[in-house]
């Protein structure tokens, strides 16, 4: 075989490669809503986050996701201090996020408030499964976090 000839397999083949392995995935293959499942292994309501000050436990979490690369995260959570006698009151979260698909990874940065101090994101790191996603990355637990994608009826 000539190097002309071994140069255009060589070509072909590396195009080939680049096309199979580059991710069809899309801001409206991800679009819809999620709602978690388990934390970990655990079901809801479940701890995300233990440290000196205190345990995080989630009672619910919601995740709007629209094909325009916005949309919204709601979350119900107790915040059990240590070392403090208090009535465990749920907290409501609601914040706006964006995000973007890089390969086959979704990741989700929540929208800073103005004048607020905010840790750069992303702060969600997520991948499609064939329920909805996991997040295997995030500044909010410390556990994989398993959301199930509801039908889309289910949703405007």
């Amino acid at each position: 075989m000539s190097i002309r000839g071994f140069n255009m397999l060589a070509l072909s083949m590396l195009s080939t490669l680049t096309v199979g392995c580059r991710s069809s995935l899309g801001p409206d293959d991800v679009a819809g809503t999620y709602v978690l499942e388990r934390v970990g292994n655990d079901p809801l309501p479940a701890e995300v986050f233990r440290d000196t000050h205190g345990i995080v436990s989630i009672i619910a979490d919601t995740m709007r996701l629209r094909a325009n690369g916005r949309g919204s995260f709601a979350s119900v959570r107790i915040i059990d201090p240590v070392g403090i006698e208090a009535p465990q009151i749920p907290n409501r979260l609601d914040i706006a996020l964006t995000f973007r698909v890089v390969g086959s990874r979704i990741e989700m940065e929540f929208i800073c408030a103005p004048n607020a101090l905010c840790i750069a994101g992303p702060h969600l790191i997520a991948r499609q499964n064939a329920r909805g996603l996991v997040v295997e990355a995030s500044l909010v637990a410390d556990a994989p976090l398993h959301y199930r994608r509801l039908p889309d009826f289910l949703h405007p």
